[in-house]
């Protein structure tokens, strides 16, 4: 539904390679949570982000662990958009909002991001006690009708392996993302998997 930054890798050279290094050879699935989940907040309230995720995984493909720790671009993406009220099927009706919240990190780091600044904010986990960790509260300081969304996080390398990366699919767990905001922003849009995984919507009055 909405274009969203992930974290690029950064690509080493391997020699030999034993596979194309753009590939990803692992694919992990992985949660976030949004807390207090409500629908709608005041101005000034705090939304906290948080994903807590193990280093060893299991692999979608072949069901085996995977122990992935010491990753060196191990990220996330965060974007921020605001409902226009005027979408439709075929247009999102949103707009860049980033700018419309303060951003209070206290697990992780900020990443610099020269694609689409005014929406994305990119934050690197911290990884300690067998798992990759992040928490972000975000404070709005405006008032409308927002959809937050976490970007997957592909070609996670090892710094012990930088050929072999993981595409880390991340999607909202024990959270109510009140998509039904979408909905009213577009009617007759049908959500898609991705919408549903990714987006967590909020009214901040």
């Amino acid at each position: 539904m909405v274009a969203l930054f992930c974290c690029a890798a950064i690509f080493t050279k391997c020699d030999p390679p034993r596979f194309d290094c753009s590939e990803n050879k692992y694919t992990f699935l992985t949660t976030i949570s949004a807390y207090p989940d409500k629908d709608s907040i005041r101005v000034g309230d705090t939304i906290w982000f948080e994903a807590n995720i193990p280093s060893k995984l299991i692999d979608t493909a072949t069901r085996q662990l995977v122990d992935y720790s010491n990753a060196g671009n191990m990220g996330i993406g965060i974007g921020f958009v605001i409902f226009n009220g005027l979408g439709d099927i075929l247009n999102p009706g949103v707009s860049p909002a980033a700018d419309s919240f303060y951003c209070l990190l206290e697990i992780g780091n900020a990443l610099p991001n020269t694609v689409l600044p005014e929406q994305n904010r990119n934050y690197s986990l911290m990884e300690s006690n067998n798992q990759y960790s992040f928490r972000l509260g975000v404070v709005p300081k405006k008032r409308g009708i927002y959809l937050i969304g976490a970007a997957d996080a592909p070609n996670v390398y090892r710094k012990s392996d930088a050929c072999t990366k993981a595409y880390f699919a991340i999607s909202f767990l024990n959270t109510n993302q009140h998509l039904y905001y979408i909905e009213q922003n577009r009617p007759g849009y049908i959500q898609t998997e991705f919408d549903k995984a990714h987006a967590y919507c909020m009214k901040v009055y």
